[in-house]
């Protein structure tokens, strides 16, 4: 991909693809947590948020916790889904352990499978595909404005 095709794509996964091969891991990460705090009112609960927390502050070390009090809440979410008899209730229910289960993403190791896991989840859950997946590609191109660029890895230091 070079940078005019970057700049044009509204493919997400291409994208993430590019930035995968182009080893913009960190870059990967920013784009998962920005699509959780996108949706940071519509997780079902403080749960959910703080896996996205814990890894801001801390990245994958030690969020087994955090994920298994995530992990809990969500059982109990379709434990009310699957005892549920209202239609309206259902409908809302059913979005909730979606959206909850999108920060599982942060269960992967790997920044490429956690940037799919979450760009895909909200293609699912978008009330329209098209717009999500041009907010994504957007998304990809304010984090990484130029990925034919090699990537500085002393720029924190």
């Amino acid at each position: 991909m070079n940078e005019s095709e970057w700049d044009e794509s509204c493919d997400p996964r291409a994208m993430i693809r590019w930035l995968e091969t182009q080893g913009y891991s960190d870059a990967l990460w920013d784009f998962t947590i920005a699509c959780c705090r996108r949706l940071w009112d519509d997780l079902p609960g403080e749960s959910f948020r703080r896996v996205v927390e814990h890894f801001e502050q801390l990245g994958i070390r030690d969020i087994e916790g955090p994920l298994s009090e995530a992990s809990q809440s969500l059982d109990k979410l379709e434990r009310r889904l699957r005892e549920s008899t209202s239609a309206g209730e259902q409908t809302r229910l059913n979005r909730e352990v979606g959206l909850g289960r999108m920060v599982f993403a942060f269960e992967y190791q790997d920044a490429v499978e956690a940037a799919r896991s979450i760009s895909d989840d909200q293609f699912a859950w978008a009330d329209d595909p098209m717009e999500e997946r041009q907010f994504q590609a957007a998304l990809l191109r304010r984090l990484v404005p130029d990925p034919t660029k090699p990537i500085d890895l002393d720029e924190d230091v």
